[in-house]
């Protein structure tokens, strides 16, 4: 199975790329909303209610637990690109993130929850055979003097803090080994088991998505490489989002070009 489930991870193609012109946020968000039509009836693999508050954009939100979906009026978050919210099976809010900043289900900040290494890419999902523990992953992409990236994970204790959450002392910002190079954007889906989960991030130098299966026993350091074939010129000015389906079958790429370029 493990070796079956990787191979569905050495995506052949972009299987589809969409691209916006930059400043284009409207279409940034059309995408997300298209991401969300895309990934609809593959949920199978997750909890029924751990995506059913969606936080993003200016002080945006939507509750997925009535039909139709209500707005929610008391998102704390300012945020350009794709954030993450995560909520428990019931449908009951937990936390959400920028990638910079985590807050609590009371909108307020997250004990430990602030100056993430996130621009643009954060994905949070529940450690593998626990309960109350959550892996955040983000991306870097930014420094002074100096420009560094990487794909960087943090821990979440929900039992911190009278239960409102909070990061663990010592395990924030934690370099992910191999992924130094990682830009833009992560994102995740559970493994076929229905335990584990993959991470899969974009190494800028080779051009590659990189996969990195979690577990019980941690971070699997040995990730699935598959070829990217969006050429690294066209990301100069531009930012990157992917996303999957949530049963793995599915893959989404968009780019936000700067109409000057031609990629």
């Amino acid at each position: 199975m493990m070796q079956q489930d990787a191979q569905r991870f050495r995506f052949g193609a972009p299987w589809l790329i969409l691209r916006t012109t930059s400043g284009n946020r409207p279409g940034i968000w059309f995408f997300i909303l298209l991401v969300l039509a895309f990934c609809q009836g593959t949920q199978q693999g997750y909890a029924q209610g751990e995506w059913n508050n969606w936080y993003f954009g200016v002080h945006a939100a939507l509750d997925f637990n009535t039909v139709p979906p209500s707005g929610l009026p008391n998102s704390a978050m300012n945020v350009a690109w794709s954030p993450v919210s995560v909520s428990d099976s019931l449908g009951q809010l937990l936390f959400y993130s920028d990638g910079f900043t985590i807050y609590n289900h009371n909108h307020q900040m997250m004990s430990n929850g602030y100056m993430l290494f996130g621009a643009g890419g954060v994905f949070a999902f529940k450690e593998p055979g626990q309960d109350s523990i959550f892996y955040i992953f983000t991306v870097k992409s930014y420094g002074t003097p100096v420009i560094t990236y990487g794909l960087y994970y943090s821990l979440i204790n929900m039992k911190l803090d009278g239960g409102l959450g909070g990061v663990i002392p010592g395990y924030k910002n934690i370099p992910v080994t191999g992924a130094e190079d990682a830009r833009g954007e992560t994102f995740g889906v559970r493994h076929h088991n229905n335990k584990d989960v993959w991470i899969v991030a974009r190494q800028f130098s080779s051009n590659q998505y990189t996969s990195y299966l979690i577990s019980s026993s941690g971070i699997n350091l040995s990730p699935v490489l598959s070829p990217c074939f969006l050429p690294n010129s066209i990301f100069v000015n531009g930012s990157m989002q992917i996303k999957l389906s949530q049963d793995g079958t599915k893959f989404c790429a968009i780019v936000e070009l700067n109409p000057t370029i031609v990629g």
